[in-house]
């Protein structure tokens, strides 16, 4: 136990001091910024692997106590049960505090363990014991309520297990990173403007304003690898009818426009990691499929139709960008209510399409 003390509290120093440069170390002495290699999981776990000038030295669990590789990961020599034998292997530290979470891997197994300054090294059981697996995690960190929660989600893999120990480790109530569903609905409020380079010259001076309507939609939600940034997906139904009037000195020319879509935002949504309250941008593209696209522009003194081709594309293609606010409901549902704007955007004599989308909604 004594020497174990003095190995994590010589980590801890050569990790202060120099930075994530590589090390390695024993119980009498630690040597800073050598060349370790890194070699992958598996061979990482049975020797640290030192470049000097032309040659590489290999040390073994037996032989020294810690290793870190520049920016990559820590290991520390330990013993545990390969098969049917004990064995001095290197574990690779995914997370350290008060909680430490180890993993191991060779040919014949991958494993995680943890442990605790009242909790020796424990092995986690595996993926094919999900039962057992859980209920260890609720034990371990039932003095955290987030952590605790978050431990009915967890998975057997790293990035999921070293999120679950750093947020018990912080005791942090940032959103568990799974992949979430749900469904929305909201008020849509939609305006058609003419682009800069377009032609329509008939509709140059009427003013089109926005146009409100019921939208309905769905939407997932994907983390990137165990951080407060996911994928975004969302898609919606919506529909508009539209009329608009300009008077001239002699003649008014009359807009009407009738449309509905589906509505597919693609984008990167970004949740700062606060308590039950939680506030996220995104932004991205969205792509527009109309289903119904009905456009006439009449000359109302003489009721002549003034074009006879469409004005606003069947496909269109812009950017969107959001804000909103969501609210813990348990580990797993949250509600939310968004704030969403989206612009089509065509060339050549086509309408651009403006919406501004006030949605609310809940996961499953």
């Amino acid at each position: 136990m004594r020497k174990l003390t003095f190995c994590l509290a010589l980590l801890f120093f050569v990790k202060s001091s120099f930075s994530q440069n590589s090390f390695y170390a024993n119980d009498s002495i630690s040597k800073v910024g050598v060349n370790v290699i890194n070699y992958g999981s598996a061979e990482n776990a049975k020797f640290c692997h030192i470049q000097k000038d032309s040659q590489v030295i290999k040390y073994g669990p037996y032989e020294i106590t810690a290793y870190g590789i520049k920016d990559k990961a820590e290991y520390v020599a330990r013993e545990i049960q390969v098969e049917d034998s004990i064995k001095k292997v290197f574990l690779e530290v995914l997370s350290k505090g008060s909680l430490n979470l180890y993993y191991y891997i060779d040919k014949s197994q991958k494993s995680f363990f943890v442990e605790t300054n009242k909790l020796k090294l424990t092995q986690l059981p595996t993926r094919n014991e999900l039962a057992e697996f859980h209920k260890i995690l609720d034990t371990i960190t039932a003095d955290c309520e987030p952590a605790n929660k978050s431990s009915k989600l967890a998975k057997y893999n790293r990035n999921s297990l070293r999120f679950l120990i750093n947020q018990y480790n912080d005791c942090s109530s940032r959103q568990f990173p799974i992949t979430r569903f749900g469904v929305f609905g909201g008020l849509t409020f939609t305006k058609f403007t003419k682009s800069k380079n377009s032609n329509l010259s008939y509709i140059q001076d009427v003013d089109m304003n926005y146009n409100s309507g019921l939208s309905l939609g769905f939407f997932i939600d994907r983390p990137i690898a165990s951080s407060n940034t996911s994928l975004n997906f969302k898609l919606f139904y919506s529909q508009n009818k539209m009329n608009y009037t300009k008077s001239y000195n002699t003649y008014s020319t009359n807009l009407d426009i009738k449309t509905s879509a589906i509505n597919i935002p693609f984008m990167v949504r970004y949740t700062f990691p606060t308590l039950k309250k939680q506030f996220y941008l995104n932004g991205g593209g969205v792509y527009i499929r109309h289903l119904k696209n009905e456009s006439t522009v009449i000359n109302n003194t003489t009721n002549n139709m003034l074009t006879e081709n469409k004005i606003i594309s069947d496909k269109m293609y812009g950017i969107a960008l959001g804000t909103g606010i969501q609210f813990t409901l348990n580990h797993r549902q949250y509600t939310f209510i968004e704030f969403l704007w989206t612009n089509g955007l065509k060339s050549g004599d086509y309408l651009d399409k403006q919406q501004f989308c006030l949605i609310a909604g809940i996961s499953f």
